[in-house]
């Protein structure tokens, strides 16, 4: 019983040690959480001691002496990139998400039920620098009198962890954080920006320059998005001062000014002397001199006593004005307006900058505050495109460069005064925002006016730009049809050389072997060029008198292209022919007949084609009426190309059979293990066409079969076949084109003999064989028989064997011999 009561208690106390021990990591952990979340109430920098559920960022080095990283320092991620991976809060965290992946860690890896964290990047998601009335200064200048009181405000993600802290570095790169901070430390509480709660600085006390101003976490997170640098320019000016963007400029380049060493919320006049715009400017320009755009509030014209705004009751006229001027506010401690300078004169122009309070009426008696000169100088127009040659009839693209210029208008200019070429409605090119104009495909020899009709003849003129403001010297608000050789020359202009040439035509048809096949489908291809031309006219006339045509379009350059035009005609030859009209736009002279009296071009030329085909005439004399009313016409300037071909049955054969080491003509032997060449000849189009050679052996086994669909236009194609594992023999060799059939014998030899003529007129004979053997090569004496000569006998003086005298003396003993037999 004393045992059972000992067992009892034992089991009693050992529980009661478990659950004080839990309760007190619970205790712990608590405590924990709360000092994590609530820098402020331990009036603390940074706080690593974490519990569960607590945030985590990469690059902290978490406390492992209490809280979570005493309990659990090693956790396991849960899901996403984390899952399985994991996390030592024993050692630093990495900076970077691919070394420890972001996400929810837990000390069982499971996603709830056990003490987790979640590891975020650290981030500064925003900051800024303001003045005491909220005026944003961040990268800004401000003058040393209105910098004593800024403020440093960010908005960042790990306050939990650690706040950020501000430091100041002077021009030199010295810290001089200590010498400007007011506030009591240099700590920034998340959630600043937009308020003056931030580190307070004061820099009215330093010297003139770009201070850096750093903001990033007060422990571990000083790096990457943790940490953000600004910048701050002090001025030793405390007046308003006024920047351009670019002091000398083009007329017509907008400008872009900036006020500076300004307080947030001022407001300041910006002017220009009406003197200094363009004579003839109207009052809506004048007011379009400053463009209501950036930190502008209000811009118009001026007097001592009026303004002339878009918001004023007043209508003064330009002539009645003093100034030109816009109102521009303070952002932080600048502001930024713009200037529009093709309405100001080409000169040295003063853009005045007034004092705070001083507005645009009393701006016109007051002295400025501060002033900057801008030069304006002369635009320019220029023509890029057509200079040079032109070809009548033939569309160019109208390009070039107008600086100062809404829009601009095209003349040309014989002998006598520049004549509007009239291009859109207006005749008038705009100009776009890059100083850029053009209007493309433009057939400027075919536009109505007099200035394309100087263009529609061959010669050497001058074709010029112009501003269009300049063209209308009326003033009627549209440009003059002529303008004079001085109006063009006043006015923001250029001109170049054009020299104007008849149209050309080249042209070529694709055959092959000067054929077409087959009769029923064959086709062939055209090409060429055809300047000044929108189409040229394809006909095709056979030795009947039959005809076929279709109209091919030219391209913008100049060029035509077509294929697979069916001829269509009957077998035999055939003319074709390429047609053009000339610069008159009419096929020969105008005139066909059973068709227009005048004007008529190539549409109205096919009709008078189907005419041609169905009456009784054959091919010479329908070629010869089609030259009649076309290129042979009077006064014609049509122009033509005639190429001639044979529209026949579609063949193959095989012409020639060699191995590839020995090229010969007719059908050879070929030894084993050689390549034997198959070449023939075609009349049907590569591509579209393929031929298959088939070589069978006596027993009718197939034993290489190779294709090809690849020859040039003198249709002479060839395939390469391995004999290596042929046997010797008489094999059979066929060419398929689909339609027709050849078909050879070609001997396979074990071993070929060529026999070839040295130039002292001996025989040489070379030995191929399917093994490898020596080649012998022996010279004989050969005969040479002329008719009706005596037959004459050369023989080699360099006879094999014994030599001249050795044979004598044998022939002499031998012929004894034979006498001693016979007696």
């Amino acid at each position: 019983m004393t045992k059972l009561k000992n067992q009892t208690r034992a089991i009693l106390l050992a529980a009661l040690m478990v659950t004080s021990v839990f309760a007190g990591t619970i205790a712990l952990t608590g405590s924990a959480a709360a000092e994590r979340g609530d820098l402020d109430a331990d009036n603390e920098a940074f706080n690593k001691t974490i519990a569960s559920g607590d945030r985590v960022f990469l690059g902290e080095e978490i406390n492992t002496d209490a809280g979570l990283g005493a309990s659990n320092p090693l956790l396991t991620g849960t899901a996403g990139n984390a899952e399985g991976v994991t996390l030592d809060l024993s050692s630093p965290i990495p900076q970077s998400s691919d070394d420890q992946p972001l996400g929810t860690y837990s000390a069982d890896g499971s996603s709830s039920g056990s003490a987790n964290v979640t590891l975020l990047t650290p981030r500064i998601t925003d900051s800024e620098i303001v003045t005491a009335s909220g005026g944003d200064v961040t990268g800004s200048s401000i003058s040393s009198g209105d910098a004593d009181e800024l403020y440093v405000n960010a908005d960042y993600n790990y306050e939990s962890a650690e706040k950020v802290e501000v430091t100041v570095e002077d021009p030199s790169g010295t810290d001089i954080t200590n010498e400007v901070l007011t506030s009591s430390d240099g700590l920034v509480d998340d959630g600043t920006t937009g308020t003056q709660n931030g580190a307070q600085l004061d820099m009215s006390g330093q010297d003139a320059g770009e201070y850096t101003i750093t903001i990033e976490g007060a422990e571990d997170l000083d790096f990457g998005s943790a940490s953000e640098t600004l910048t701050l320019t002090i001025s030793s000016q405390d007046e308003v001062g006024i920047e351009l963007d670019s002091e000398s400029v083009t007329q017509g380049t907008d400008v872009q000014y900036t006020v500076t060493n300004g307080i947030d919320g001022n407001e300041h006049v910006v002017a220009i002397d009406i003197n200094d715009l363009q004579n003839d400017v109207t009052t809506q320009q004048a007011k379009a001199v400053f463009r209501n755009i950036g930190d502008t509030s209000e811009v118009g014209i001026a007097n001592s006593t009026a303004v002339n705004n878009s918001s004023a009751a007043t209508t003064m006229d330009v002539s009645d004005a003093d100034i030109a001027y816009a109102i521009v506010e303070i952002d932080g401690a600048s502001a930024v307006g713009g200037i529009e300078t093709q309405y100001l004169d080409d000169s040295d122009i003063d853009v005045e900058v007034y004092d705070v309070g001083v507005n645009a009426t009393e701006a016109v008696d007051e002295d400025p505050t501060n002033d900057i000169t801008l030069t304006v100088e002369e635009g320019g127009a220029s023509l890029s495109s057509p200079t040079g040659q032109y070809v009548v009839g033939s569309e160019v693209d109208i390009n070039g460069t107008a600086t100062s210029s809404d829009s601009v208008a095209i003349y040309v200019r014989d002998d006598g005064d520049w004549q509007l070429l009239e291009i859109g409605g207006d005749n008038e090119i705009n100009v776009d925002s890059d100083d850029t104009f053009e209007e493309e495909d433009v057939a400027i020899s075919n536009l109505p006016g007099d200035g394309s009709s100087i263009l529609s003849l061959t010669g050497t003129y001058r074709i010029g730009v112009i501003d269009a403001s300049d063209a209308d010297t009326d003033d009627d608000g549209s440009v003059d049809d002529a303008l004079t050789t001085s109006d063009f020359t006043s006015g923001v202009s250029s001109s170049n050389s054009i020299r104007v040439v008849d149209q050309g035509l080249t042209g070529q048809f694709t055959t092959i072997n000067g054929q077409v096949a087959p009769v029923d489908s064959g086709t062939t291809d055209v090409n060429g060029t055809a300047s000044g031309a929108d189409s040229v006219l394809v006909i095709f006339v056979d030795e009947r008198g039959n005809v076929e045509y279709q109209s091919v379009s030219v391209d913008s350059d100049g060029t035509f292209e077509e294929d697979d035009i069916t001829v269509g005609l009957t077998q035999g030859q055939v003319t074709a022919h390429i047609l053009s009209v000339g610069r008159d736009g009419a096929v020969g002279d105008g005139s066909l007949p059973s068709g227009p009296s005048n004007g008529a071009n190539l549409d109205d030329l096919t009709g008078y084609l189907d005419q041609l085909d169905s009456n009784n005439n054959n091919g010479e004399q329908v070629n010869e009426l089609i030259a009649s009313e076309t290129v042979d016409e009077t006064a014609s300037d049509d122009l033509i190309v005639t190429e001639t071909f044979r529209l026949a049955e579609s063949s193959t054969s095989i012409d020639s059979i060699y191995p590839d080491a020995a090229e010969a003509s007719g059908i050879n032997p070929v030894a084993t293990g050689e390549t034997m060449v198959i070449a023939g000849s075609t009349n049907l189009k590569p591509d579209d066409n393929t031929i298959s050679i088939e070589v069978t052996s006596e027993d009718g086994t197939s034993v290489a079969l190779e294709d090809t669909d690849e020859w040039n236009n003198d249709g002479q194609w060839m395939v390469e076949i391995d004999t290596t594992d042929f046997e010797t023999g008489t094999f059979t060799v066929e060419a398929d084109d689909g339609d027709n059939t050849d078909t050879v014998n070609v001997e396979i030899v074990s071993e070929r003999e060529d026999t070839t003529t040295t130039s002292s007129g001996e025989t040489e004979t070379s030995t191929t064989t399917d093994e490898p053997t020596e080649t012998t090569t022996t010279s004989e004496p050969t005969e040479t028989t002329e008719e009706p000569t005596e037959e004459t006998s050369t023989t080699s003086s360099n006879t094999p064997g014994f030599g001249i005298a050795v044979a004598l003396v044998a022939l002499v003993g031998a012929a004894l011999l034979a006498l001693r037999r016979e007696n």
